[in-house]
């Protein structure tokens, strides 16, 4: 039985960066943001894998929204475009098995990345890494000219 009332709002992202985000919103409860390391694979892989965790976490009770920005992965669920490219298949078909096997109410939709809470946390994440990363080399440079 589906919970009465609003849908769920959910948004997904992948990066070729190492980390998959994902943002779910549930009536009447808090926001959660979650972000997993992965290995570094291609950028549509790394679609399709926050597509698979997010679908994980999802309460199969409730009627969910979900976003991603990736047009590529929302037309080819949707069956809309066909899939072309080898790579993709293992994960294409584990999405799909995830939504049947979860009985999972979901409707999935293209969103821009500005408006993409998931690949905004992303960016973020990003951002922090690239700072250590910059102050690290400040401080081996330091030590290094003593």
């Amino acid at each position: 039985m589906r919970t009465k009332g609003k849908h769920g709002i959910a948004f997904c992202d992948g990066s070729t960066k190492g980390y998959v985000g994902m943002v779910i919103r549930a009536p009447g409860k808090q926001e959660v943001s979650h972000v997993v390391p992965i290995d570094i694979i291609t950028n549509n892989e790394a679609e399709y894998l926050a597509l698979i965790k997010l679908l994980l976490k999802l309460d199969p009770k409730r009627r969910w929204k979900v976003y991603t920005d990736s047009m590529l992965v929302v037309k080819q669920i949707n069956g809309e475009w066909g899939l072309k490219a080898e790579n993709l298949k293992s994960y294409h078909d584990e999405a799909i098995y995830y939504i049947e096997s979860l009985k999972l109410d979901i409707s999935l939709a293209w969103v821009g990345r500005d408006n993409n809470p998931a690949g905004i946390l992303l960016e973020d994440i990003k951002r922090a890494d690239n700072k250590s990363e910059k102050q690290a080399r400040t401080h081996r440079s330091r030590n290094l000219g003593q």
